[in-house]
């Protein structure tokens, strides 16, 4: 195998990895009627991390598992255990 070929499976990790952060931050967006931009959302090893303003921090906190099932029926495949 070339080394061309290993890179070549990382490749679309970062712009996959891109898209699901601004789609959640579009859901979040629509949802508080407030900007949340991508740049405020971070999903790591299956936890998602918001930075927004306090009072939405605390509704998504308090919703916790409602949103982390919401999130999984919008956004199929993508792996949510945990909002932080």
């Amino acid at each position: 195998m070339h080394i061309s070929q290993f890179l070549e499976k990382f490749k679309n990790t970062g712009s996959k990895d891109l898209l699901i952060r601004e789609k959640i931050a579009k859901l979040f967006s629509e949802m508080y009627h407030m900007t949340i931009s991508k740049e405020h959302i971070k999903l790591n090893n299956a936890i998602l991390t918001v930075t927004a303003s306090p009072v939405v921090k605390n509704d998504i906190f308090m919703k916790k598992q409602q949103h982390i099932l919401w999130l999984r029926e919008k956004i199929p495949g993508v792996i949510i255990t945990d909002i932080r």
